[in-house]
């Protein structure tokens, strides 16, 4: 309508219009473009988007997540939609890092930001970590202090690794939320998490995920049309039995192809990325089932997960992924070290690891429970120890029989309430658990022949 103000433009399409790569971080300095990141623009709409609060990405390395979502939603706010951001880091020397790394060389390199950012000044307004713009401002603040999260609010909240932000700083509670207090003033607020998960149950971005629509990018393939998620399972590689390659055997990394769950074509790196951007092409011309395909209902939050088999990077081709792998099943198999395999599975999958236990499932341990009276020692039990947990205001106390096997009763489970530093509690311990005599069901006596102490909260432990 006549005398209405511009239409004002999506984060997307700043970035496609403003944004520039340096030459100081980027392989191929110049103007920024979606072409070999299609699946970063999805997440970048839903920024100016009314109906999303939040957006969540579990990721892989090497997907451009920093440069190509994160920092050019720094440069819109500053330059197109001022407002105050708050970004979150693991550590204050992270903060730092960033600015060095990728903030300053965007301004740098970005004509548009140049009159509003400076990275020359060190006044008050503009630091390491604090910048001023009109209408705005930004800062970085590590996770390690309360008081980086206390002090300011913001309309736009960023956390970057959240599975490497403190869970309980200071006993003051976790990082994150700490954070999204500081927006509760502003209707309009955005937070945007995104990470590589650590371990699964554990980790902060698989967490945030389970409350998200859980969007996922399927790729259609080029023989048979059919789209489907890029799975691990699906890249093949050959062997060559005169092959005798110290960590590799004779499996040929160079022969790594994806396979098509479908027909079974193999792609190679080349057609792998071409049906990576097709999906976008075919999601923006309106086919179902292609590109970011939300995998549960719509609440207000995005998410998004990605692995490495969705970067068109140098490094992510299947054979340096093939390589990776292969190095870390033989540390696993040789050596009996998990490290380098957990870090293929968070970093190159983007998956949370989740340790195996040599431990029955929970139906088949409430099988074996048995039914025998409170204090009783039943048949099989052999040692008798206690454990002490100390509380503030406490003592949690558990009995426990061990038989052969390491198979174990529980005796006895109760809380003892009394001043941990006198001397009250601590008798009344000795007289209901420690100093007893135990009946076992066979007529015997038996006494406590261990007991364990944990008084590790840092106030109880002289006394």
């Amino acid at each position: 309508a006549k005398g209405s103000p511009p239409r004002r433009r999506t984060t997307a399409e700043w970035a496609e219009e403003k944004r520039y790569l340096s030459e100081k971080n980027s392989d191929s300095p110049g103007r920024f473009r979606f072409d070999l990141v299609p699946f970063l623009r999805e997440p970048l709409e839903c920024l100016t988007d009314r109906n999303v609060r939040e957006i969540d990405a579990q990721k892989s390395a090497q997907i451009g997540w920093t440069d190509g979502v994160i920092c050019n939603f720094l440069g819109f706010t500053a330059e197109e939609d001022p407002a105050s951001v708050i970004v979150l880091f693991p550590a204050d020397r992270k903060a730092r890092e960033f600015n060095l790394e990728k903030f300053e060389p965007m301004v740098e390199a970005t004509p548009a930001l140049q009159s509003i950012l400076t990275t020359k000044s060190r006044a008050k307004e503009n630091t390491h970590t604090f910048k001023s713009f009109p209408g705005g401002f930004m800062k970085f603040v590590g996770s390690n202090s309360p008081s980086n999260l206390k002090s300011t609010s913001a309309k736009r909240l960023i956390v970057e690794e959240p599975d490497d932000c403190n869970l309980n700083i200071k006993g003051q509670g976790d990082s994150i939320t700490l954070l999204a207090e500081r927006g509760k003033g502003f209707a309009d607020s955005k937070l945007i998490a995104g990470g590589t998960p650590t371990i699964a149950g554990v980790s902060s971005i698989e967490q945030r995920m389970e409350l998200s629509d859980k969007r996922r990018w399927y790729v259609p393939c080029h023989h048979c049309g059919e789209a489907g998620l890029l799975r691990w399972e699906n890249v093949k590689y050959e062997q060559d039995p005169a092959a005798n390659h110290p960590v590799f055997g004779s499996w040929i990394p160079a022969s790594a192809r994806y396979a098509c769950p479908g027909c079974g074509a193999l792609w190679n790196d080349a057609e792998k990325n071409r049906n990576v951007r097709r999906a976008y092409e075919m999601q923006r011309e309106g086919a179902q089932g292609v590109g970011w395909v939300p995998t549960a209902p719509f609440n207000g939050v995005a998410g998004f997960y990605f692995n490495e088999l969705m970067s068109p990077f140098e490094k992510s081709k299947l054979a340096r992924l093939i390589e990776k792998y292969l190095i870390a099943k033989h540390a696993l198999e040789t050596e009996g070290d998990v490290t380098k395999m957990i870090a293929f599975w968070n970093a190159t999958l983007g998956l949370p690891w989740e340790y195996k236990a040599n431990v029955p499932e929970l139906e088949r341990l409430a099988e074996r429970a048995e039914d025998y009276p409170e204090w009783m020692i039943p048949w099989g039990g052999l040692v008798l120890t206690v454990g002490v947990d100390v509380q503030h205001n406490r003592l949690a106390v558990k009995v426990k029989a061990w038989g052969r096997g390491e198979e174990s009763w529980l005796i006895w489970a109760g809380e003892l309430y009394g001043n941990v530093l006198q001397d009250a509690v601590w008798d009344e311990l000795d007289r209901t658990a420690i100093f007893r005599v135990y009946k076992h069901v066979s007529g015997a006596d038996l006494t406590i022949s261990a007991v364990s102490v944990d008084s590790s909260d840092g106030q109880t432990s002289d006394a």
